[in-house]
């Protein structure tokens, strides 16, 4: 069985979707992973299952998802797989067309996140109603639906008329202990995309007032230049590092140094809403505390293993407070809580929950045969 899985992103840094292709090979599966190649793409190296970057003569808006998409199709025409795997809804067209015009093959949609709802297409109806209008067009003809969180499964469930999956984008391996871990460091860490919505204003702005933190940023985006503009001009700029783009297979030195995770999130979006980052297990891995919005699915976590510092409003003072009232041995108490809670939030797992509903979509294939 050939399945060729679908995203928009480069892959060099898709940890997610490697964790993804490498459980598929397990099974015996003949896997292509296939993005876009980008001008600043850096190298692929060698991984256990095909890939290939589609090259595009546009790369931002409407004509970049049409040129992609149709890229995809052609790919997808020529090489014949018996499975598609299309994450997101920017990927979807493509498998949707190569499943109406070749009926025997099967379509698997993962929504990593709820991209209709993105802060991205806030101030754009139009565009919002064009992706909500392919999903509904997509998505009830998917032979089997995936998605990151049991919140998001639980709506994409209700609005598509079909069962969604949750299977969490969690680290391949947990640490039992991490022997680096001092509260006293006061390290503040923002590891992920410098992006908009993801309160990193706010960040910035609440170190003039946190005198004994640092604050690094890990990571770059499209709000890298504006945030370093904003630091320098902060009383604070001298403890405010950007380190850029991290090869994944390097982040953990960052990581492991950290006392504080952030993962803030604006609340008006609701795909930040019913999010479940996966910098959430990355940090909890490391048994590094973390402060994230009091959104359903950290709450839920929160009230199951006691592990998270949780925001109830995305402002300056209120991270401040909660800072200021978080002492080294409540620290010392939710590192522990990480490192205990993290024994339940590990790949394997969720790799053994998706081969499942894999092999049950491959045993209907053969029923049919």
């Amino acid at each position: 069985m050939r399945i060729i899985l679908l995203v928009t992103n480069d892959i060099c840094q898709d940890q997610r979707m490697d964790r993804i292709a490498s459980s598929l090979c397990d099974m015996g599966l003949d896997v292509e992973l296939v993005g876009r190649q980008k001008k600043n793409s850096l190298p692929l190296k060698n991984r256990r299952y095909k890939t290939r970057r589609l090259k595009l003569p546009f790369h931002k808006g409407i004509l970049f998802y049409l040129s992609y998409n149709l890229a995809a199709f052609y790919h997808l025409w020529t090489n014949k797989p018996d499975l598609v795997y299309a994450v997101d809804l920017d990927s979807l067209l493509a498998a949707r067309a190569i499943k109406q015009l070749r009926p025997g093959t099967r379509l698997i949609f993962d929504a990593h996140e709820h991209f209709a709802e993105v802060p991205e297409l806030k101030n754009s109806p139009l565009k919002k109603k064009i992706w909500e209008a392919l999903g509904k067009w997509s998505i009830p003809h998917v032979d089997l639906c995936l998605t990151v969180g049991p919140a998001l499964a639980e709506i994409f469930s209700a609005k598509y008329n079909r069962p969604f999956h949750a299977v969490r984008n969690t680290p391949l391996i947990n640490h039992s202990s991490n022997k680096d871990y001092q509260p006293e460091k006061k390290v503040l860490l923002y590891q992920g995309m410098l992006n908009e919505g993801r309160g990193l204003e706010i960040a910035v702005d609440a170190m003039e007032e946190l005198q004994d933190w640092t604050l690094w940023l890990v990571g770059s985006g499209d709000i890298m230049q504006s945030l370093q503009t904003r630091a320098r001009k902060s009383t604070a700029s001298g403890r405010i590092v950007f380190f850029g783009f991290v090869a994944p297979e390097a982040l953990p030195t960052y990581t492991r140094k950290a006392t504080i995770g952030l993962n803030l999130l604006v609340a008006d979006s609701l795909s930040y809403y019913y999010s479940l980052a996966n910098k959430t297990f990355d940090y909890m891995a490391y048994g590094v505390p973390a402060i994230h919005m009091n959104f359903p699915e950290y709450r839920d976590i929160q009230e199951k293993y006691h592990c998270f510092l949780l925001l109830d409003k995305l402002e300056k003072h209120s991270l401040v407070n909660l800072l200021r009232q978080t002492d080294s041995a409540q620290l010392l108490r939710l590192h522990q809580n990480n490192l205990e809670a993290s024994q339940f939030f590990q790949w394997p797992l969720e790799s053994e929950k998706l081969k499942k509903l894999i092999q049950a979509l491959l045993t209907e294939i053969q029923q049919w045969s």
